[in-house]
C-alpha cells in the first residue's frame, strides 16, 4: 500500500518539479479518518503537506527559517470537509447538495446528476422529460441506460455522468485523451513582461497580488490557499450569476471581493486593468468562457483549472464525469445504493478531488513564484490543471487501490 508519505513526495515533485527533501515534512496519523472506501485522510495530508512544503521553501528563499512542516492526517481530512463546519452567526448555512443531486439507478448501470445550479436542474428535467423532483427523476432514469441519461442531460446543458468500469473509462475517448497528461503543465508565455523579485514581507506570499476568477470548489480553494500564505487576493464575481452561498463563503476566507459584469465594456476594461496589476491570475471557467470576452493569459502567473484535452474539454460538469468514471468502480453496490450520501463516497469524493486539485495547484504556484521571483528565470507562465486529469490521472498515478480501505460504517459510533 502506498503511504501518505509516498503520495506526498510524488505529488510535491509532480507539481513543483523538485524533489521533497527527506525529513522536511512530518505526517502523523493515518486512515481511516472518514467513513467510506477512499483514504481521504492520506489524500488530504499529501495535498496539505505538499502545499505547505512549497510555502516553506518560498519562505526559506526570503531568508526565514520555516522550521519543520507538520501535518496531522485528521486535521487535513477535516479541512477537506470545511464546508460542513461553516457557520454564520452560529447557524449552519445549509446543505451544499440539491435534493436532485445524487446517484440514480438506471435500467443498465448507475448515473450521477449534479443539480446544484438551477440551470443544471432545468436541463436535467428537460432531458428526462420529468418534473424536477427526486421521485420523478428516479422513475424516468430507471427506464433508460446510464450512458443514455448522461448523453441526454449533457446535450441539454446539464451535468451528468454514467458510472463506468475501469475498462470502459480507458476505452472512452476522454479517458484515452487524458491518459499520461501530467497533473500540472507549465507553459512559458512570451509576452515581454519582465519578472520582478518577490516583495519584502514576513509571509511566503507577502505582497503577491492574486486575481481570483473562480467559482465552485477547486479554484476558490486554490486562491484561499494563496491568501492563507499571505497573498493579497481579490475575488471577482458577477452579481447576475448564480452562486452557492456555502461554497462562496467557505472559499472566500482571506480574500477581498467585488462584482464585475463582463457584458459591459467598462467592466471588461476594469478587469484588464486588474489583470495587468496581478502577479497571479487563477481562473476556473471553461477554456472558451473568458476568451469570448477577449481575455487571454498575459502578464502574470496564470493558473487555469481547465484543459483542452479530449472531447469533454468544453463540457459542463466534466469533473463529475471524471470522478464517477474513475472512482465509482471501487465502491460496492451496497455503498452506491446507500441513501446516506456521506457514506457512499461519491458526493464527498467530488469535493475531495476538487480540494486536492486546489491544493496541488497552490503548491505549483508557490514553487513557480520561487523560481520566477528569486531566480529571474522567466516572466509570465501558464499553469494548467485539467479537472478530468486531476480526477483520473492523480488517483491512477498513486494507485487507486492503495487509496482505498475497507468501508467502515461509523453511523452508530
Amino acid at each position: 500500500m502506498i503511504t501518505a508519505a509516498t503520495a506526498l513526495a510524488d505529488l510535491f515533485e509532480e507539481v513543483t518539479g523538485e524533489r521533497l527533501q527527506p525529513g522536511s515534512v512530518r505526517l502523523t496519523g493515518d486512515d481511516p479518518v472518514l467513513p467510506g472506501r477512499f483514504r481521504v485522510g492520506a489524500l488530504a495530508a499529501a495535498s496539505v503537506g505538499a502545499t505547505t512544503a512549497a510555502a516553506a521553501a518560498l519562505l526559506r528563499d526570503r531568508g526565514v527559517d520555516p522550521g519543520l512542516v507538520s501535518v496531522k492526517t485528521r486535521h487535513a481530512a477535516i479541512a477537506f470537509r470545511s464546508e460542513r463546519y461553516l457557520r454564520v452567526n452560529g447557524e449552519p448555512v445549509g446543505d451544499v447538495w440539491s435534493p436532485l443531486t445524487g446517484d440514480y439507478r438506471a435500467s443498465a448501470g448507475w448515473v450521477r446528476l449534479s443539480c446544484e445550479y438551477p440551470h443544471h436542474a432545468r436541463a436535467a428535467a428537460t432531458a428526462l422529460g420529468a418534473a424536477p423532483t427526486r421521485e420523478a427523476f428516479v422513475a424516468a432514469i430507471a427506464k433508460r441506460e446510464a450512458v443514455a441519461v448522461e448523453d441526454a442531460v449533457v446535450a441539454a446543458g446539464g451535468a451528468a455522468a454514467a458510472m463506468r468500469t475501469w475498462e470502459a473509462w480507458r476505452e472512452h475517448p476522454q479517458g484515452a485523451a487524458v491518459r499520461g497528461i501530467p497533473l500540472v503543465t507549465l507553459e512559458p508565455l512570451d509576452d515581454g513582461v519582465p519578472a520582478r523579485p518577490l516583495p519584502d514581507g514576513p509571509r511566503p506570499l507577502s505582497g503577491v497580488r492574486v486575481l481570483d476568477l473562480t467559482h465552485a470548489i477547486a479554484g476558490p480553494v486554490c486562491a484561499r490557499v494563496l491568501a492563507g500564505h499571505g497573498a493579497d487576493v481579490l475575488r471577482v464575481g458577477a452579481e447576475h450569476l448564480t452562486t452557492l452561498p456555502n461554497l462562496a463563503i467557505d472559499g472566500g476566507f482571506g480574500k477581498h471581493s467585488c462584482f464585475l459584469d463582463l457584458r459591459q465594456p467598462a467592466d471588461r476594461n476594469t478587469l484588464r486593468g486588474l489583470a495587468r496589476e496581478a502577479d497571479v491570475v487563477v481562473q476556473s471557467y471553461r477554456p472558451v468562457a473568458l476568451a469570448g470576452y477577449g481575455f487571454g493569459a498575459v502578464g502574470a502567473v496564470v493558473l487555469a483549472f481547465t484543459g483542452a484535452h479530449g472531447p469533454l474539454a468544453l463540457v459542463v460538469g466534466s469533473l463529475v464525469l471524471g470522478f464517477c468514471s474513475v472512482a465509482m468502480p471501487a465502491m460496492t453496490s451496497v455503498a452506491m445504493a446507500s441513501a446516506d450520501r456521506s457514506l457512499t463516497g461519491s458526493a464527498s469524493g467530488v469535493f475531495n478531488t476538487a480540494r486536492q486539485s486546489g491544493g496541488a495547484l497552490g503548491a505549483a504556484v508557490l514553487g513557480t513564484l520561487s523560481t520566477v521571483g528569486t531566480a529571474g528565470t522567466g516572466a509570465s507562465v501558464l499553469l494548467r490543471t485539467p479537472m478530468l486529469v486531476v480526477a483520473a490521472a492523480y488517483l491512477l498515478s498513486i494507485g487507486l487501490t492503495a487509496l482505498c480501505t475497507p468501508a467502515r460504517d461509523r453511523s452508530r459510533e
